[in-house]
């Protein structure tokens, strides 16, 4: 579908990946909601539900997609920092919280909300700077590529499985005694 251009396209108000990323947070929440799932995030814990974070290093690829010309530096940059301080800092703060430092609880707690913070400043960006209907935020460059295959992972499977993520260890850091 990315390859065909169907996450591009704009039958609508809006192009078919915001609602290909609703519906795919709509699956999350059956899938998530099921007992297999649950009884899997109670035996996971906190420590490595943060390391697992660390796959978002890879997020320097958008440094590297924008100076090919392929993104602009509004998402690039921001984007990418952002998930390369998550990723960097995920090994770090898993350790802390593993060593029960008095203070890894509220560590945890804001690395998470930052994280998620970055992955919705990402979306918010990546649908300003995209063509159509209107770009808001008008660039040479759009954030089109990532609507089309394979860039398309990122906001339709990565960024939806990194804030599940990030909210399970919220959720769990919360309760944690």
């Amino acid at each position: 579908m990315g390859r065909a251009g169907f996450f591009a396209a704009n039958p609508l108000f809006a192009p078919n990946i915001i609602f290909a990323f609703l519906i795919l947070f709509g699956v999350l929440r059956k899938v998530l909601a099921s007992r297999p799932v649950q009884n899997f995030i109670k035996k996971t814990s906190v420590p490595w539900l943060t390391v697992i974070q660390t796959y978002r290093v890879v997020g320097v690829s958008f440094f590297v997609l924008y100076n090919q010309g392929v993104l602009p530096a509004v998402f690039a940059f921001p984007s990418g920092l952002g998930d390369v301080f998550i990723g960097a800092t995920a090994p770090i703060v898993a350790l802390i919280y593993l060593l029960k430092k008095s203070y890894s609880k509220k560590l945890a707690i804001i690395w998470n909300i930052i994280g998620i913070a970055d992955l919705v400043i990402a979306v918010s960006i990546g649908i300003l700077a995209f063509p159509r209907p209107v770009q808001f935020l008008p660039t040479i460059i759009s954030t089109e590529p990532l609507s089309l295959y394979p860039l398309v992972v990122i906001p339709l499977f990565a960024v939806p499985l990194a804030i599940v993520i990030h909210m399970i260890s919220l959720k769990k850091v919360a309760f944690a005694p």
